[in-house]
């Protein structure tokens, strides 16, 4: 039963993300139109990204929970999924209460694409590198977050999402070294 509600509130907030995404498509990241927003437009930004970098993470780790044969790797995956889960949430709150228009430009698809033609360990393999690469570009927008944000609430959801970036570095890159 907690299976199955973990998965259904991964699963309403990447649908929540999506639903953002299709509403209002002159709002788009780029030239976005953040005039009723209540923080800068650099906060702003930094906030669609954060927001657009979840739901890609949440959907490839969802995408690949089935097709993954390593129990550890599984494991990780629904860590991934977990901790997203839980980011993208606080930052729909903050967003919301701060006027953010949560307008995303990824669903996810091309990473996808890039691993469906693998199987077995090579899927756990690529599914390992992908997040290994995608860490990397969030650790960096949450550094630069955490550096950069002016709005507090923000800044703190930025450096308090670093920190579980971080960690999730860690065993990422534990289960590299492993899977040699």
């Amino acid at each position: 039963m907690r299976k199955t509600s973990s998965i259904i509130m991964i699963m309403l907030s990447a649908l929540m993300f999506q639903a953002c995404k299709d509403s209002k498509k002159e709002n788009s990241i780029i030239g976005i139109d953040q005039t009723g927003s209540l923080v800068s437009e650099d906060d702003a930004n930094f906030a669609v990204s954060a927001a657009d970098r979840g739901t890609t993470e949440v959907e490839l780790s969802f995408f690949a929970k089935d097709k993954l044969v390593n129990s550890n790797v599984k494991g990780l995956a629904a860590m991934i999924l977990k901790d997203y889960a839980k980011a993208n949430e606080d930052l729909m709150s903050i967003a919301a209460a701060k006027k953010i228009n949560l307008s995303l430009n990824s669903d996810g698809q091309d990473e996808k694409d890039e691993l469906n033609s693998k199987t077995g360990s090579e899927f756990d393999k690529a599914f390992i590198a992908k997040l290994a690469e995608d860490n990397e570009k969030a650790v960096k927008l949450f550094d630069n977050g955490a550096d950069d944000v002016k709005d507090k609430e923000l800044n703190a959801f930025a450096a308090k999402t670093l920190a579980i970036l971080k960690k999730q570095a860690d065993a990422i890159k534990a289960m590299q070294d492993s899977m040699k």
